[in-house]
């Protein structure tokens, strides 16, 4: 019995052992992944060359600011900026976030103003919509060109980048407001996120998910009745890249 006992823990012990390493490989991979995804930005980073410029407020709200990584003793007649928008699903993230962060030093290092920006988020009780952060961030991108224009790095074209909810907002700013930004957009690149927020490509398949869906992203109460209608299609349209 005690050498059947033996065996039996024996084993369990081996599965034990085997999980756990293949649970500390799989973790350790996966960072290597990312560490070796952003090795091209570290290698060509040269921070003597570059200046970071932090907070730089753009609003009244808490997180209405944003840092620039200017290209230091770069002398030229303009530039292109490139403006980052972090992601977190609406509800998260940080204009400071590693990627912004590599993202920025690499990119000053080659010439180019970067910009990281932050918009208010949204919680379940401060009213904030993606219409508001998309506001803001337009508010953002004309202070940015003023603020690049004093400090003797005039700006006269730009890149709007983002991951998840910041691809997605940078998509708005860069395809819908083309009009009211000082800076004309040359390219809009989405590092993964959404393109649409129709409920029915979310499976949403009743009318009370689709409501609260909704009125989470927009703000809108739409009734039963007003599903499928025009107000409830053009409020998916004004936030659907």
């Amino acid at each position: 019995m005690k050498r059947i006992i033996k065996i039996v823990c024996l084993i369990l012990l081996t599965i034990a052992v085997f999980i756990g390493s293949v649970g500390l490989g799989g973790y350790i991979g996966y960072f290597y992944l990312i560490y070796q995804s952003y090795q091209y930005l570290i290698h060509n980073r040269q921070d003597s060359t570059v200046e970071i410029v932090k907070d730089i407020a753009y609003g009244k709200k808490d997180l209405n600011k944003y840092d620039l990584y200017l290209p230091r003793g770069c002398s030229k007649d303009s530039y292109s900026l490139v403006c980052f928008i972090h992601g977190g699903s609406f509800t998260g993230g940080d204009k400071d976030g590693y990627d912004a962060r590599y993202y920025g030093n690499y990119l000053a290092s080659k010439g180019y103003v970067m910009a990281t920006v932050n918009y208010s988020l949204a919680t379940e009780d401060n009213g904030v919509t993606i219409n508001t952060m998309h506001r803001e961030l337009i508010n953002a991108v004309n202070h940015i060109q003023t603020t690049c224009k004093d400090m003797g790095y005039p700006v006269n074209e730009m890149a709007m980048t983002g991951i998840s909810a910041g691809g997605c907002l940078a998509m708005l700013i860069g395809f819908e407001n083309s009009e009211e930004l000082a800076i004309p957009v040359k390219f809009v690149f989405e590092q993964t996120g959404p393109a649409s927020f129709d409920p029915d490509l979310w499976n949403m398949n009743t009318d009370e998910a689709k409501k609260a869906f909704l009125f989470m992203l927009t703000g809108k109460n739409f009734s039963s009745n007003e599903i499928g209608g025009e107000d409830y299609y053009s409020s998916i349209e004004e936030i659907s890249p």
